[in-house]
C-alpha cells in the first residue's frame, strides 16, 4: 500500500469513529406519559370521562384498547393536558400524535372547533404548537398522523403543556379522537 491510501484508510477510520461519537452523545427520550390513554385517565387532566374504550365495531383505537375521545355536549367544551418539562440539554423536540376529527354541523355558521396545542402552562396566546379543526374542515376517513418539529430553542428547560380541546354550539356535534400521544425530545449527554 502506498502512503497515500494508508493516510486515506486511516483518515477514514478516524472519521467514523469521531461520527459514531457524535451519535453517541445524544439520546431520545418520550416525554408524555400514557399517551395511548391505556391506564385509565392517568397523568392527563381534564372534565368528564373522555376516554373510550375499543369495541372493535364502531368505535376503533389506533394503537391498544383505549383512546381519548372529546365529544361535548351541545353549549359545551372538553379538554385535556398533561404538561412536561423538556430538558436543558434537550437539541430536538417532536410533537407525535393521531386523531380524527368528525362533524354533523355542517352549518355555514358554526361554532364547533376542536384544536391541539403545545403552549406554555396557563399561557394560550404564546403557542409553540397549534392546529385547530372546524366544522368546515376535510374530515380524515380514519385515523390521521401528524408529526410536527417544536421550537426546541424556545422550550428548553421550560414546562409546556400539551393540550386537546373540542367545543360545540347549540346545535350538531363535533368530537376530536386522539390516540398515541408523544413528545420525543434528543438530548445531550
Amino acid at each position: 500500500m502506498t502512503m497515500r491510501i494508508k493516510f486515506y484508510v486511516i483518515l477514514t477510520v478516524v472519521l467514523l469513529l469521531v461520527a459514531s461519537n457524535v451519535e453517541a452523545k445524544t439520546i431520545s427520550r418520550q416525554l408524555v406519559k400514557n399517551g395511548g390513554f391505556e391506564n385509565d385517565q392517568s397523568y392527563w387532566e381534564g372534565d368528564g370521562d373522555w376516554r373510550e374504550h375499543d369495541d372493535g365495531v364502531i368505535f376503533k383505537a389506533k394503537k391498544g384498547k383505549w383512546y381519548a375521545s372529546l365529544w361535548p355536549d351541545e353549549n359545551d367544551s372538553i379538554g385535556i393536558t398533561q404538561t412536561v418539562k423538556i430538558p436543558k440539554k434537550a437539541t430536538s423536540a417532536t410533537l407525535v400524535y393521531w386523531y380524527q376529527f368528525s362533524s354533523t354541523d355542517y352549518e355555514s355558521v358554526s361554532d364547533d372547533f376542536c384544536t391541539a396545542s403545545v403552549n406554555k402552562p396557563n399561557d394560550w396566546w404564546n403557542d409553540y404548537y397549534y392546529q385547530s379543526w372546524d366544522a368546515g374542515s376535510d374530515e380524515p376517513l380514519g385515523w390521521e398522523k401528524v408529526a410536527v418539529e417544536l421550537p426546541v430553542e424556545k422550550m428548553r428547560g421550560k414546562k409546556v403543556e400539551i393540550e386537546f380541546y373540542c367545543s360545540n354550539d347549540y346545535a350538531y356535534n363535533s368530537w376530536l379522537d386522539i390516540d398515541n400521544v408523544k413528545l420525543k425530545v434528543k438530548v445531550k449527554k
